[in-house]
């Protein structure tokens, strides 16, 4: 007769399955109906520009890697150009395609599928509650494809070739982020442990690994060929001097260093894992579980050095530490299982493994008003209800404006002025060209570059607003924060658009003026 504690632990995980698939179906149609927040404008205007022949990192500023500008240039040639949902669309489907690798990653390692489920669990409590603009950021894309690829890989039991979707994920994160390097150390581990199961003598797990890396390197210099064909992969080094240590943009010392990477290791759900994973581990029954331990364990310690590192340290590069710590929940799951301990601690065990970070319901898993989102996507326009994700992450310090307001913008923009009309944004941290769908007049997306990365680059933004004939001004000369910030730091600029521009809409304190004929 089967332990009743072993129909609970059966139980548990239906429920949780079923948990992650509800939260899923009430989140989704609402945050495909949340606006583009300041950075994927950034590289969907790009990506919109470069399709039209006007070179990112040259004719635009820029200090990213390419990746997220390939991403929007498929997005927007295959659903597009200002088709905002799409991105969310990619996003999700990135999301549900981890939670498929981790129950198949889980029933591969661990024999069970319950590791599995309670990883995504955490990795859902986490994603849903994040707001517009820590979600589909390219700190989430380049470690969610390398860690898709890895779990991929470790789905295949010791077949030498299954290592290749880990090295295209690594690869193709390298082009979106840089710090995806902290995640070698596990790829690493990873190889040595495939070649190992597959029999192979220590010598051949040396050629392995180098044979491995040289193919991470091959495939990321492919990555870079775009920017190579067309002439601008010095203009792309240029732009990272920008973020370089001691550049106009950043901040990172090795005081600020250690300070984050000390709170990260303070952290009671960081440090107890770090801890309870070893001592649980040490009695695994099978070599292969140890394996696991250890290529998900060097992953969370490289991850922990992501955010320190970075020029400036915003909310949305915690995400690769949040989501490797997710898959080391259900790491200890798997161990918890595999132990020789009594299934009613087992289950007990698993319940306080919960409560380190699962929830029911998560910030933005919440019903709304249906109809007027499914209304907005099925017509290609915002919904008229706010989004409840649509809040900003620096508070009253740095206010969106009004979303009627905002949503009338970008109505006006879409409908009363020509394809080939440019915009000039000076609305600091607002997307407004990328969701239009239309070019910029300014060397960059908006005015956010001057305001935020590179103050001293004004000239450029005065010549580019001097020879854009066609073209509009969005700003809001008249409040405290956009008016008096280009009074008083960015003159010239100011001073070019009142001699060049004449008001013709207004949205709230935002003002549309177009370029006065013959001017």
């Amino acid at each position: 007769m089967r332990d009743p504690w072993d129909r609970l632990l059966r139980a548990l995980c239906v429920v949780i399955g079923l948990l992650c698939v509800a939260q899923i179906c009430v989140w989704l149609p609402f945050y495909l109906a949340l606006p583009w927040y300041s950075d994927h404008d950034v590289f969907a205007t790009m990506a919109q520009s470069w399709d039209a022949g006007i070179m990112p990192y040259r004719d635009l500023l820029g200090n990213n890697f390419p990746g997220t500008i390939y991403l929007f240039w498929c997005i927007g040639k295959i659903f597009g150009w200002g088709n905002v949902p799409a991105l969310y669309i990619v996003d999700s489907s990135l999301l549900v395609l981890l939670g498929i690798a981790l129950v198949f990653w889980s029933r591969a390692r661990f024999q069970r599928l319950l590791p599995g489920f309670i990883g995504f669990l955490m990795i859902l409590s986490y994603y849903l509650s994040l707001d517009f603009s820590q979600t589909a950021q390219r700190d989430w894309h380049a470690p969610l494809l390398v860690v898709i690829g890895m779990l991929t890989a470790q789905c295949f039991r010791g077949k030498v070739w299954g290592v290749l979707p880990a090295v295209i994920g690594v690869s193709l994160g390298l082009l979106i982020r840089p710090q995806v390097v902290f995640l070698f150390p596990a790829l690493l581990a990873l190889v040595v442990e495939v070649s190992q199961r597959s029999g192979d003598p220590w010598k051949r797990s040396v050629l392995a690994v180098v044979g491995w890396f040289l193919l991470v390197v091959v495939l990321t210099l492919v990555g870079f060929l775009p920017l190579l064909r067309a002439g601008i992969f010095g203009d792309f080094l240029r732009g990272l001097r920008l973020v370089a240590y001691g550049g106009s943009y950043g901040d990172t010392t090795p005081g600020t260093f250690a300070g984050y990477l000390i709170t990260e290791l303070c952290n009671f759900r960081i440090l107890s894992l770090l801890i309870a994973i070893p001592m649980v581990a040490v009695a695994a029954p099978a070599a292969g579980v140890r394996a696991t331990v250890v290529v998900w364990l060097v992953a969370l310690l490289g991850v922990l050095l992501y955010a320190p590192v970075g020029p400036v340290v915003r909310p949305y590069q915690y995400h690769p530490l949040w989501l490797v710590w997710s898959i080391n929940i259900a790491v200890l799951t798997g161990l918890i299982l595999g132990s020789t301990i009594p299934i009613r601690w087992q289950f007990l065990s698993i319940l306080l493994v919960l409560g380190m970070g699962a929830t029911a319901r998560p910030r933005y898993c919440r019903p709304g008003p249906l109809r007027d989102v499914l209304a907005a996507l099925r017509d290609g326009h915002e919904p008229t209800q706010e989004p409840k994700a649509h809040q900003h992450p620096y508070g009253t310090s740095y206010i969106l404006p009004p979303w009627k307001d905002y949503c009338a913008l970008l109505g006006y923009l879409r409908h009363k002025t020509s394809p080939n009309t440019r915009v000039a944004s000076l609305v600091e941290g607002v997307a407004i060209t990328g969701p239009a769908a239309r070019l910029s007049a300014l060397p960059a997306e908006s005015a956010t570059w001057l305001y935020v990365v590179a103050p001293n680059d004004e000239d450029k933004f005065v010549k580019a607003l001097e020879n854009a004939n066609d073209s509009v001004v969005i700003w809001d000369p008249n409040t405290e924060g956009g008016g008096t910030l280009l009074r008083r730091r960015y003159k010239k600029l100011n001073d070019t658009v009142n001699q060049l521009y004449a008001p013709e809409a207004r949205f709230g304190a935002i003002e549309l003026w177009r370029r006065r004929p013959g001017q």
